[in-house]
């Protein structure tokens, strides 16, 4: 049946097409890549663990402000992405 249409299409019209469906997919993907991923949350130990560091230091680095601390509960956290982000490349 699809061979039939296409049969009965003129090039412009087999283009709009082409043009239509390519234009929706891009638009759904366009809308996938704008869903944020998931925070990931890091306890104080995890963190450190991460940065490969002692509880003191990463108490120092959060004081000074190097790295930023949430809490909920009388709990610290940290943002994954955040430590990522605090890390610089070394030339």
């Amino acid at each position: 049946m699809e061979s039939i249409l296409l049969n009965q299409m003129t090039p412009q019209q087999l283009k709009e097409l082409i043009a239509d469906t390519v234009r929706a997919e891009m638009n759904a993907l366009t809308k996938q890549s704008r869903v944020k991923a998931p925070e990931e949350w890091l306890t104080r130990d995890m963190a450190a663990e991460k940065l490969k560091i002692n509880l003191s230091t990463l108490h120092k680095w959060t004081k000074k402000k190097r790295l930023n601390a949430y809490g909920m509960e009388g709990r610290v956290y940290y943002k994954n992405d955040e430590i990522d982000q605090a890390l610089i490349k070394l030339n």
